[in-house]
């Protein structure tokens, strides 16, 4: 987390809209850039990553590590429920989560989406508390706050996200009166919208407009038209339908193989049918299923909309290997042990691998050159520029200081003032007007993937550069 730069693009965008939230004091409406809101998301992980950062300073740990802590924060409510209803798959389920492909590389990046599945986990083990296990009520108001918490974290779909299973769960199984007397739905309502309603309120009343596009735009027309032009921060994650299956079975990578196996191996003892009549499996296995099913059909995904049912699958797995994972009436351990070390040790391989050749990175970071434009100036009133190309991860290790400019006047404009600048552009031009303009006041002194950084010659303009 403090090896790896942030990179481009989401991640970067994250921690340089936290980074502005944390220098601009304005913790009411993140910002895309100065002076623009960030209309896309709610706050919540925009306020604990600049919190950590102003403890911590502006550092790659301290803006991923509320990522990192809110994984551990569900493991240990995961574990501690688990122990205390089902022993025996405790320890297992939380290995299994939290050494998953998609899990593991999550809790150590820049996201939204972790603190929404700490919401939804926790709603759905306070559900569980309050209405099955028939626990103190505190629990009915936990599960309204953690709606709330999920209002602040990724808006209205963690009322999709939680209401989906649990009231397929409630409708399976015959439980709607004991779901309206065990829940306080009127003063757990209430308490819901007096923790979250004010944030919208406010956003609303210091950039009109939000609502409009928050709620129909992010919640309606991102799900249901693909390639949906109204993104106002990036662009539309088109895929094909029902691909959110496969990000699922690939996120489980290792342990979606042995689940293979042990189905081959025993697929006369397999079936369907406690999943259905058990209220613990069938619980499970709607909390896995519904936000997947949800999602297929999405026009607009990306691969961590399969984290809110991931801890659901990793129990049900759990209880899998416990069922079928056996050897002399013991769990097999030695494959569980195995597989649970595979993606940390890639990982560590990976990052051994990267941190000798930086230049084979799959993701982008300009943080080398950030670093070298450093190095290089002359003055602080030297600029970093980025030539039609805005670049989060620059802005972020310059502390907004890097700009982008789009017209070719722009770039002529530079060459009037009394600075030395620099420009970092792609290695291609889009016109001979401005190859000729960097080849006659400006200097290559460095390449970093592909990106060049040019260093003004004469602030006076009286000569041409020489290599």
């Amino acid at each position: 987390m403090w090896l790896v730069p942030v990179t481009d693009t989401t991640e970067a965008r994250y921690a340089e809209i936290a980074r502005k939230m944390l220098e601009t004091g304005d913790w009411i409406t993140p910002q895309f850039d100065y002076g623009i809101p960030f209309w896309a998301k709610p706050p919540l992980s925009t306020w604990v990553s600049a919190l950590s950062m102003k403890i911590f300073g502006v550092n790659e740990f301290a803006s991923r590590l509320p990522s990192l802590v809110c994984c551990l924060a569900l493991l240990s409510f995961m574990y501690s429920w688990l122990k205390k209803y089902k022993n025996n798959i405790a320890l297992l389920s939380v290995v299994i989560l939290s050494t998953s492909l998609l899990f593991f590389i999550c809790a150590g990046l820049v996201m939204t989406d972790l603190c929404l599945i700490f919401a939804s986990t926790l709603a759905m083990v306070a559900f569980w508390n309050a209405v099955v296990a028939h626990e103190h009520k505190y629990w009915g108001y936990i599960f309204f706050i953690c709606l709330a918490i999920g209002l602040l974290a990724k808006g209205p779909l963690i009322l999709v996200l939680v209401g989906l299973p649990t009231g397929s769960w409630t409708i399976l199984n015959g439980q709607l009166k004991i779901i309206w007397a065990r829940l306080p739905w009127i003063n757990g309502t209430l308490l819901m919208f007096a923790l979250a309603a004010p944030w919208y309120y406010l956003a609303e009343q210091h950039t009109p407009g939000f609502l409009q596009y928050f709620i129909v735009g992010e919640h309606f027309s991102r799900f249901l038209i693909s390639g949906w032009k109204g993104d106002m921060y990036g662009h539309a994650h088109s895929e094909p339908l029902g691909m959110i299956w496969l990000y699922l079975l690939l996120g489980f990578t290792p342990w979606i193989g042995l689940v293979a196996v042990l189905i081959v191996k025993h697929s006369s003892r397999f079936t369907w049918r406690p999943l259905v009549s058990n209220s613990w499996l069938n619980y499970l296995l709607l909390w896995s299923v519904m936000p997947i099913v949800f999602f297929t059909f999405a026009h607009n995904i990306i691969s961590p909309y399969v984290l809110p049912a991931m801890p659901a699958c990793a129990i049900l797995i759990a209880e899998f290997f416990v069922a079928f994972n056996l050897k002399n009436n013991k769990l097999n351990q030695k494959n569980i042990f195995w597989l649970s070390m595979l993606i940390p040790i890639l990982a560590i391989v990976i990052l051994v691998f990267l941190f000798l050749k930086p230049q084979l990175s799959p993701k982008r970071s300009e943080k080398d050159l950030v670093k070298k434009y450093y190095e290089l100036r002359d003055n602080e009133h030297s600029r970093l520029i980025y030539y039609r190309q805005r670049v989060y991860s620059a802005e972020f290790y310059t502390k907004g200081k890097a700009k982008v400019m789009t017209t070719r006047e722009e770039f002529k404009k530079l060459l009037e003032n009394d600075t030395t600048d620099f420009i970092a552009i792609e290695n291609r031009f889009d016109s001979d007007e401005i190859a000729n303009l960097l080849k006659n006041n400006f200097m290559k002194v460095a390449n970093f993937h592909g990106t060049v950084l040019y260093k003004e010659c004469d602030i006076h303009k009286h000569s041409i550069c020489k290599p």
